[in-house]
């Protein structure tokens, strides 16, 4: 049977269908017939046998060549049609169109282009795309989510690829596209920006090409199908806590994306980019929140942690870079400030925080009655936590953020006891009162008899006082 490099390039592009497996049968037998002739040739002059020892040798070894080959040969056609399986470490991305046999080669061709994108893009990030075999069908969402469960993948592209005309213009392209990437179940909050992130990547993007114009519209489908992809890649890694390689993705995301819509930019561009940084801004502060409680909190004063206080500011610049407003920024940069001695630019820091909150987020006062109490401007301090207490009411996290630095703090300089003063305030005003009371005694017994804490000892047996505790 005589084939063309073209049809022999389609047969084994469509490898996974019955007709290509009846044609991979027709060949290989063709081209085996020869060999087993001319082995069986070769067997029949053994002249050491006999003439039934030949005949029996020669039909076994036939038919054992013959099965064997076509064994082995429904062993490939079986695993090119079964479902990939990725590892832990890779990002799977399932390309799944349907299409007629008429889009084949253009389809194949948006595909492979699309892998050197993300090649090119992440080198050496473990992306890895497949082309789904075409005897499994994604008509819908759900077939698209069981999809994600079984194969383990991160995201499924999948939708209509067709050809057609509009206005006596033939085109080819995505009827409907869809991606579906898996991650956790949404917490109360967050439907609202992930729904208008996703439909921010969407909005305004073409998945046609025009054939008279087909160079330039294919790079923009490639460029379209790419960067949608590695945006909802990069949202499911942030949702499920992937942070370093969702970090990874999203830099090079902006920097492309940045890059490439210069000034001025259609207001699709510039929503996208809002998005991209929303998204980055989320995962940068995921990363730095890890960092900080298992580094800053319990290490503030020691400088043996010099170089990751280092690499968190950096990271904390890039939080700043992409959101300079927020007065969390000034707040976490005099944290560093104080650990590396410079106490002066601490109190500047968060002053400005205090100027940005105007009373609404108790977290600057926090921040301002520690750095009093360390500098032992103890009066001041004592009116900073007031002001704290009489601010808005925060997320307990905030309040639990303090409590837990205070109590890291306490056990590095147990022989500060005005340390004990703010576990006591902390806990009688927003946590144990009984656990505040005690707080307040053990700090009253220790600092009862050091002149400069009379301002402390004074205001916590006014506490206790007030409900017959002292």
């Amino acid at each position: 049977m005589d084939y063309s490099i073209q049809q022999l390039n389609n047969i084994w592009r469509d490898r996974a269908n019955h007709s290509s497996l009846l044609i991979f049968f027709v060949i290989l037998n063709s081209t085996f017939t020869p060999a087993v002739l001319w082995l069986n040739n070769t067997l029949s002059n053994l002249k050491y046998l006999n003439i039934s020892e030949q005949s029996q040798l020669i039909n076994i070894t036939t038919t054992l060549v013959i099965l064997l080959t076509n064994v082995i040969l429904i062993f490939f056609w079986i695993y090119w049609r079964s479902l990939p399986k990725f590892q832990p470490n890779e990002i799977g991305i399932l390309f799944a169109p349907h299409y007629d046999s008429e889009c084949a080669d253009l389809v194949q061709l948006i595909f492979k282009r699309f892998i050197y994108e993300l090649e090119d893009r992440l080198p050496e990030n473990n992306i890895r795309p497949i082309f789904l075999p075409q005897n499994h069908k994604v008509k819908n969402d759900k077939e698209a989510i069981d999809l994600l469960e079984k194969t383990e993948a991160r995201l499924v592209v999948f939708g209509i690829f067709e050809q057609g005309n509009i206005k006596g213009e033939k085109i080819s392209g995505f009827k409907k596209v869809s991606f579906i990437v898996k991650h956790r179940g949404l917490k109360k909050g967050e439907e609202k920006p992930v729904m208008e992130d996703i439909a921010t990547a969407l909005a305004f993007r073409d998945f046609i090409i025009k054939e008279s114009d087909n160079f330039i519209e294919k790079d923009i489908v490639v460029n379209n199908l790419t960067e949608v992809a590695l945006f909802f890649v990069a949202l499911g890694l942030t949702l499920d806590s992937y942070i370093d390689t969702s970090i990874e993705i999203l830099e090079e995301l902006l920097l492309s994306v940045e890059k490439k819509y210069k000034k001025p930019c259609s207001n699709q561009q510039k929503y996208f980019i809002k998005s991209i940084k929303r998204c980055y801004s989320v995962a940068l502060n995921s990363k730095y929140l890890e960092f900080s409680r298992s580094t800053i909190m319990e290490n503030v004063t020691d400088h043996n942690y010099d170089n990751e206080f280092r690499k968190g500011e950096k990271l904390l610049k890039k939080l700043f870079d992409i959101n300079p407003q927020k007065s969390e920024y000034p707040l976490r940069q005099a944290i560093y400030d104080f650990h590396f001695g410079n106490i002066d630019q601490a109190f500047k820091n968060i002053s400005k925080a205090k100027r940005m909150v105007n009373g609404k987020d108790a977290s600057p006062y926090f921040s301002f009655a520690f750095l009093c109490l360390w500098k032992e401007q103890y009066k001041r301090a004592i009116s900073e936590y007031k002001k704290a207490f009489n601010a808005e009411r925060q997320s307990i996290y905030v309040y639990i953020d303090v409590l837990y630095f205070i109590q890291c703090f306490q056990k590095k300089h147990p022989s500060r006891p005005e340390f004990i003063f703010a576990l006591g305030f902390m806990n009688y005003n927003f946590f144990d009162e009984k656990q505040g009371i005690q707080d307040y005694n053990d700090f009253i017994y220790q600092a009862e008899t050091i002149p400069k804490l009379s301002p402390l000892v004074d205001y916590a047996k006014e506490q206790l006082s007030l409900i017959g505790e002292f």
